[in-house]
């Protein structure tokens, strides 16, 4: 069973589940208590909502990063216990770590090449790889730079080319690393989360948020062709570019669909209103309204009329965030167009603004489909679970059973590895002793 818990800025969601032949069966799902009520019947008109002018989130994380880590400690010990009487584990099997998955804004996928070169012929080996891309890793690492994912893309030995390791000997070898950076503090404050709770840990294993989504969403032949995978969240939103199967660039856009929600306060109405206006009423782009209807929402100011705004206008408003929101991104995926040939993935719980496909489309010339991982989950899971708001839960569940399988040791819980040793070494002592027995009885010499 996988436990993989998301801090999202407006979330955070633990997932218990398996895979069953390469496909995710949810088993449960606990949530956190970040969001606001008043949003859930996002369906019910404006003006039969009950005026709040409390915030709809809770800041424990910002833009990826965790501000809040002991507030965080206390709903991890809250939703654990929700999730160990949800499966209705015993006390000898309740939940002890689990897995945790990083984005944030600092963070960005760098080029780095070590080389080295022999005055002879040199065998290529595992040993010699592993020194090479832990110079890499030191090399970026900083006093407040961390270097939170490695990969070597290329293997040049003796001016050839090679995707994967060259199994033979050479003199002059190069590798080239794609290496995602980050503040420090991105993977030191989920530490003081987990250092604050006595009985539960996390893995050592942390994958890329933007990863897990492409595992979720994206086939190795889109990567292979190129893709854009856009994860457009609450408060940061993420660009991943990949070419030649690779991760090729990595951009965190400090903004999210959370901005479009304050813009809309300036209308005077309360951010819980103005989260639900963006719901039910907000589209991408002003050209795509077609009907143009006055929307009436209580006033934020007491005894003040309602406010009278037309469709259009909000419209408006979000695609001028939109613009700023996405500059960059634009930016990038025009420098690459012609590389780009699956196209442009968009997922994240920004993606249900009405219109964002259109909007993207129109702005880069590329085309636009929404991610959708539901067929990376069993046939007996809830059809619930293949909402964009599961996409990296799911894809961290791939990644880590992939992970597991690859390292079947290297990320256990200590205690179950230890168990898992030790009876492999009785079984060891008790094999020798019986293989031993025959030759015993046989020897008057050696009386048992």
């Amino acid at each position: 069973m996988i436990i993989a818990v998301d801090f999202g800025s407006t979330h955070t969601t633990m997932i218990a589940a398996e895979v069953v032949d390469d496909r995710v069966k949810v088993l449960s799902v606990v949530h956190g208590d970040d969001k606001e009520e008043l949003v859930q019947n996002a369906n019910d008109t404006l003006p039969t909502l009950p005026l709040k002018q409390t915030t709809l989130f809770r800041s424990r994380v910002q833009n990826g990063i965790v501000v809040q880590a002991t507030d965080l400690s206390h709903q991890i010990i809250k939703m654990t216990k929700s999730m160990n009487d949800s499966l209705h584990l015993k006390k000898s099997e309740r939940i002890k770590s689990m897995y945790v998955c990083i984005n944030a804004k600092t963070m960005k996928c760098v080029k780095h090449t070590v080389m080295r070169s022999f005055s002879r012929s040199f065998e290529i080996t595992d040993a010699l790889l592993s020194e090479m891309e832990n110079e890499c890793r030191q090399s970026l690492t900083q006093d407040t730079i961390e270097v939170y994912h490695i990969i070597a893309v290329d293997y040049e030995l003796d001016n050839k080319h090679f995707t994967t390791p060259p199994q033979q000997k050479g003199r002059n070898l190069q590798v080239t690393y794609h290496a995602v950076t980050g503040s420090k503090k991105i993977g030191k404050n989920i530490y003081e989360i987990f250092n604050r709770t006595a009985e539960i840990d996390f893995k050592n294993y942390k994958p890329l948020s933007m990863e897990s989504i492409a595992e979720a969403v994206l086939s190795q032949e889109e990567c292979d062709d190129g893709v854009a995978l856009i994860n457009f969240g609450a408060t940061t939103t993420t660009l991943a570019l990949y070419l030649n199967g690779q991760l090729e660039t990595l951009l965190v856009v400090p903004l999210g669909s959370y901005n479009i929600t304050k813009d809309l306060q300036s209308l005077e109405i309360s951010e819980s209103y103005a989260e639900k206006l963006k719901i039910k009423f907000g589209i991408a782009m002003e050209s795509l309204v077609e009907q143009d209807p006055t929307i009436k929402i209580p006033s934020m100011i007491p005894n003040d009329p309602d406010v009278e705004v037309l469709k259009s206008y909000v419209a408006k408003i979000i695609e001028a965030r939109l613009n700023e929101i996405f500059a960059l991104i634009f930016e990038i995926l025009k420098n690459n167009k012609n590389k780009i040939e699956t196209g442009i993935v968009l997922t994240g719980g920004g993606s249900k603004l009405r219109g964002i496909d259109v909007f993207i489309e129109k702005k880069t010339g590329i085309k636009t489909t929404f991610g959708n991982h539901a067929d990376k989950l069993t046939k007996n899971t809830d059809k619930k679970f293949a909402d964009p708001f599961y996409t990296q839960l799911i894809g961290m569940c791939l990644l880590i059973n992939n992970y597991r399988e690859e390292n079947p040791y290297s990320d256990t819980d200590v205690f179950i590895l230890w168990k898992e040793r030790l009876k492999e070494l009785r079984e060891k002592i008790k094999n020798t002793i019986v293989a031993k027995i025959p030759s015993l009885l046989s020897n008057d010499d050696n009386p048992i």
